[in-house]
């Protein structure tokens, strides 16, 4: 789900060329219909996903610029603040719905653990080099998931960090 049309269709080349080379762990099937859902995340509620199979995991990459040196750390003042807050919300509503079977991940900068209700609403994230993710910036960028505990996380991406990968085709 996103709102910038190049970054969606970028998303769903790389998903759709997962699916293709690792179809074992990864069903194009899977994604048939979800590209139907609103891309604006405002938009967007449990109720978008009534009738469709269940989400197995749910990734979200909420703006960085609120909490980032880059932005000013403007905070909850900044107007992409709130997509954290809704990318949140929604995370944990459809964790509900689903009654638990969902995993989620959330990446941001390490400028928002400075914020209180960030870390009182996630918990301790994973702190991982950027790098290691595929990102040119020279940064720590924090995880949080209800998928592996933050140790193991860290452990995997430090057993297995190697050069960025690319996105290309």
């Amino acid at each position: 789900i996103d709102s910038d049309p190049t970054a969606f269709h970028m998303a769903e080349h790389i998903v759709n060329k997962f699916c293709r080379t690792k179809p074992h762990l990864l069903s194009s099937d899977a994604l048939v219909g979800w590209s139907s859902l609103p891309q604006d995340v405002h938009r967007l509620s449990v109720k978008h996903f009534a009738g469709r199979p269940p989400v197995a995991l749910l990734s979200i990459t909420p703006p960085c610029t609120p909490f980032s040196v880059a932005g000013n750390r403007e905070g909850w003042d900044a107007k992409p603040s709130s997509v954290f807050i809704k990318c949140v919300n929604l995370a944990r509503d459809l964790y509900n719905v689903q009654q638990g079977k969902l995993a989620w991940a959330i990446e941001n900068v390490q400028g928002a653990l400075s914020f209180t209700a960030i870390r009182e609403a996630l918990g301790d994230p994973t702190i991982l080099k950027a790098t290691d993710l595929g990102s040119s910036a020279l940064r720590g960028t924090a995880i949080w998931t209800n998928a592996a505990h933050h140790g193991y996380l860290a452990q995997h991406y430090k057993e297995s960090a190697r050069p960025s990968p690319s996105i290309a085709a």
